[in-house]
């Protein structure tokens, strides 16, 4: 994930194990895992969503992130509205502020 100039040195990273066309157009981003969580709630999903997206040079709309959870037997899209992208990316740089100050 590219960050901003003042954060380098710094490396947000992550990996999509499979990317699918999606059948109403656009992309699926697949995760797998072995748990069942409250996806949603986790940040990942909406920097992700939006990696991808900035990645395939497409609006946040067209990725969908989903985790496929092995113990479940079961999937869960889990997609972020842009002001959610956002909000991630800000929760983001505070926290890499809040690094920068206890380094």
């Amino acid at each position: 994930m590219a960050l901003p100039e003042e954060y380098k040195g710094y490396a947000i990273t992550g990996e999509v194990a499979r990317l699918d066309l999606h059948p109403a157009g656009g992309y699926q981003a697949w995760l797998f895992s072995n748990r069942t969580d409250a996806w949603a709630d986790e940040i990942r999903f909406a920097l992700l969503q939006g990696a991808c997206a900035a990645q395939l040079k497409v609006d946040v709309d067209e990725v969908v992130p989903i985790i496929y959870d092995f113990s479940a037997n079961s999937y869960t899209e889990v997609r972020s509205g842009k002001k959610d992208i956002l909000a991630a990316g800000r929760n983001l740089t505070k926290f890499l502020d809040e690094l920068k100050r206890i380094r």
